[in-house]
This record gives structure tokens, C-alpha cells and sequence, in this order.
């Protein structure tokens, strides 16, 4: 057993999480009105392209943590499963072909998937601070040049 280092106790953690999850969708939001301004696109559709990548975006989230018992279940008694868990992965997918889906039904000629590429980026790393924050990144071994670190909820350092 390895003694810790450094402990560091956060009981408000869940809160800086809120924050930074509220941080991820705003920030690039306004980047992509402050874009949409400048190259003078149709803001109504503009919006609903923005929408449309949210809304995915965080259905993919839920949806792509599904086990294969929790589809079954939603499939055949139509009860949606009891699940916490996120997967930001899927929620790029679904953002993705959210953002196409709502590009060709609006008939939106105008380029987004440059902008997509790293505006969507940008939420998950500001939203990842957030996690890192709070602990939900936690509870992992990793080596490192500078020995074995383990991050759980009270921030220990072994």
C-alpha cells in the first residue's frame, strides 16, 4: 500500500462541474453566432443547424452508454434505462450527423464542418476542466515520468 502524498478535499466539487458543463455550451455558442454574423448567414437556420448539434450532442451522450440489455429493454417494453454515465465520443457522433441532417432538410449551402471541427473541441475540453474539477475524471492509474499518480474524489497523490 503506497501512502498519500497530498489530499486535498473538495465536498462543493459537483458545483465547478455545473459550471464548466454550462461553460462548454456557451462559449463555443457565441463563437458560433459571432461567426454566423460576420460571414452573414441566415440566422434562423443558423440557429436551428446550432440546435440541432446541441440537442444530438447531448443524446448521443446518453445513448451511446447503453448496454445491449438496456436496448433490448427500451426496444421491446419501451422503458428507458437507468443510466448516469455519459460518453462524449457519442456525443460528437450524434452532433455530427446532427449538424448534416439539419444542413441538407434546411438546404444550408454555407460551410459549417470547418467550424464544427474545433468549435466542438473546444466545448469538450472546457467541459472536461470542469470534470477533471469535480472527480469524474478520477480513480485512475496512469504512469507518469514523475511516478504513479491516483486521482480519486478527495484529490490524492500517491
Amino acid at each position: 500500500m503506497v501512502e498519500c502524498l497530498i489530499t486535498i478535499s473538495r465536498p462543493d466539487s459537483y458545483n465547478s462541474f455545473l459550471l464548466f458543463y454550462q461553460l462548454a455550451f456557451l462559449i463555443p455558442f457565441v463563437i458560433l453566432i459571432v461567426y454566423g454574423i460576420r460571414h452573414e448567414y441566415d440566422m434562423s437556420r443558423w440557429l436551428a443547424i446550432m440546435m440541432m448539434a446541441s440537442f444530438c450532442f447531448l443524446l448521443g451522450t446518453r445513448l451511446s452508454t447503453f448496454k445491449i440489455d438496456d436496448w433490448s429493454a427500451l426496444l421491446r417494453e419501451g422503458t428507458w434505462p437507468v443510466s448516469h454515465h455519459k460518453f462524449a465520443v457519442g456525443g460528437l457522433c450524434f452532433a455530427l450527423a446532427g449538424v448534416l441532417l439539419a444542413k441538407k432538410v434546411l438546404h444550408f449551402n454555407k460551410p459549417v464542418l470547418r467550424l464544427y471541427a474545433w468549435v466542438l473541441p473546444l466545448g469538450l475540453a472546457i467541459q472536461k476542466v470542469g470534470c477533471l474539477l469535480s472527480g469524474l475524471l478520477f480513480r485512475y492509474c496512469n504512469q507518469h515520468a514523475l511516478g504513479n499518480i491516483l486521482f480519486c474524489r478527495q484529490y490524492t497523490i500517491l
